[in-house]
């Protein structure tokens, strides 16, 4: 079977909540023979891409204060 797997960032709607799906849950997408297949991440990878997403919310945080010391070391230079 070919099929795609896709991240989805923002999947709204009623009908997921009353599918079990919770707000927030990670899930796979899959795409074959014209049917889009959606499949709830495991809690184990649910709570790994939990950790994911807070490590690159902190590397972003990181690389947005190393810009603002090079902006301020720049400043005091000039």
């Amino acid at each position: 079977m070919n099929y795609l797997i896709v991240t989805v960032d923002v999947i709204k709607g009623k009908w997921l909540r009353e599918a079990g799906f919770e707000t927030g849950a990670h899930l796979t997408v899959k795409i074959a023979n014209g049917c889009i297949v959606i499949i709830k991440d495991s809690d184990e990878v649910d709570e790994l891409k939990h950790e994911q997403e807070a490590l690159r919310q902190q590397l972003r945080d990181i690389k947005r204060a190393n810009k603002n010391i090079k902006s301020a070391l720049q400043s005091i230079v000039s």
